[in-house]
């Protein structure tokens, strides 16, 4: 009987360790982006950082569609149909799934991590 318990208590820890394990494969992110204003239609929720030296992710906001084509390169579209993913902005950092840092080179977007 304690064998077992220990199992069950065992796969659970896992099970929980997994669960938080969870990330958004957030550095392959490229495309059209819509921004939801409610954080619940989202597909990520977003922390914007004042410096690009804790952020996750260097986002290059690109003006022309055609060329939001690697990662961290977006273009802020206006129609959600059009959008490769949606995002929120959250005002806490530890609301977010993972945060990023507006550059104005597209050379350096992309992952930091």
């Amino acid at each position: 009987m304690i064998i077992l318990r220990s199992f069950i208590v065992f796969f659970l820890i896992i099970y929980i360790l997994d669960l938080q394990a969870v990330n958004p494969n957030y550095c392959s992110l490229s495309g059209q982006v819509y921004i939801e204003e409610s954080a619940q239609r989202a597909m990520y929720l977003v922390y914007e950082e004042e410096s690009e030296s804790f952020a996750d992710l260097l986002v290059f906001e690109e003006t022309n569609q055609l060329l939001a084509d690697q990662p961290g390169i977006w273009f802020v579209t206006e129609n959600i149909e059009q959008a490769d993913f949606t995002i929120a902005f959250v005002k806490q950092k530890r609301q977010a799934e993972f945060s990023i840092f507006i550059t104005e080179w597209a050379s350096m977007a992309g992952c930091t991590r």
